[in-house]
């Protein structure tokens, strides 16, 4: 793997990033290839792109499979799919990552790879893609339509409510992140840090914050943002997805104390030095670099807002 100095050093050479993408060997379409990423990629302005398919492990509901584990070839795969790409053309430049859930509280995060797999990874990226204190149900609770069905029928409340409530979720969600920053033993970078904190389809955030929680929020993004800086590591802060109709105006209004938020986390990494991107979270082509003009726009607010 690189030196996380280097990873932060070449990026920061680019002038546009798309910081998470999915490809066809790791939950993207088939038509997520190295060569068709970097061609979408191109049309969008985006002239480097970090590849992170996700590495699941140890989530079982007894017999009932969550994730399934990750076959651990598709690292040196993808690495080879790179490699072919810079050889022929090489205008889009690619780093391979791998969202490691974070498995519990205390930071655990699924890290059982081979060295072939360490070999091929530029860097790892700790990933929240599930509650370690709800029930593991909610292990698809950032997909869609399903989070308003969980909100609307009560049942996130509840749930939320037998381990202390929304504001215990979001406590113990900050602190798994900042523990696992600190416990892993390679280069990283946090993953797609906005994505419990998005309104999805609707009104709802995945893990249920609210207006209220706010002074929580911006503390626990400060802690996790000094974490980052503790450990040398880099955040990617991806979590915004725009609905096929709507527009950058639209979810920037629509977004309420969201912005507050996103705007505070972009000026805290940027008062903290932490290396910060945005990415689009696409496991289709027409995502690949989609959410950047909204990006664009939180960027331009944080630096109006950090003069001040």
């Amino acid at each position: 793997m690189k030196k996380i100095g280097e990873v932060k050093e070449a990026l920061s050479s680019f002038a546009r990033v798309d910081s998470h993408v999915h490809t066809h060997l790791c939950d993207g379409m088939p038509e997520m290839t190295v060569e068709n990423i970097a061609q979408s990629a191109k049309v969008r302005g985006v002239d480097c792109v970090i590849l992170v398919p996700h590495f699941h492990k140890r989530l079982y509901n007894g017999d009932n499979t969550l994730y399934d584990d990750t076959d651990e070839s598709i690292f040196p795969a993808l690495r080879e799919e790179i490699s072919s790409y810079e050889k022929n053309d090489g205008a889009v430049a690619f780093f391979l990552s791998t969202e490691t859930d974070i498995l519990t509280e205390d930071g655990d995060i699924s890290l059982d790879i081979s060295r072939a797999a360490e070999d091929a990874l530029d860097f790892v990226m700790p990933t929240f893609n599930f509650h370690p204190l709800l029930p593991l149900a909610f292990v698809k609770l950032t997909y869609g339509k399903y989070i308003n069905g969980l909100h609307e029928s009560g049942e996130y409340e509840n749930a939320a409510k037998k381990i202390g409530g929304v504001s215990k979720v979001l406590e113990t969600m900050y602190r798994s992140e900042a523990n696992a920053l600190d416990r892993c033993p390679y280069p990283a970078m946090l993953g797609h840090f906005f994505m419990a904190h998005s309104i999805h389809p609707d009104k709802y955030s995945a893990f249920g914050a609210k207006e209220d929680n706010l002074p929580l929020m911006k503390d626990g993004a400060r802690r996790v943002v000094e974490a980052c800086k503790r450990n040398n590591a880099l955040i990617d802060l991806t979590g915004v997805h725009l609905g096929s109709a709507e527009t950058v105006t639209h979810r920037i209004e629509t977004n309420g104390f969201l912005v507050d938020f996103q705007i505070y986390t972009v000026c805290e990494c940027m008062r903290q030095n932490v290396g910060f991107f945005f990415g689009s979270d696409a496991h289709r082509l027409g995502g690949v670099g989609a959410e950047r003009g909204y990006y664009d726009h939180i960027l331009d607010l944080a630096s109006k807002a950090d003069m001040q």
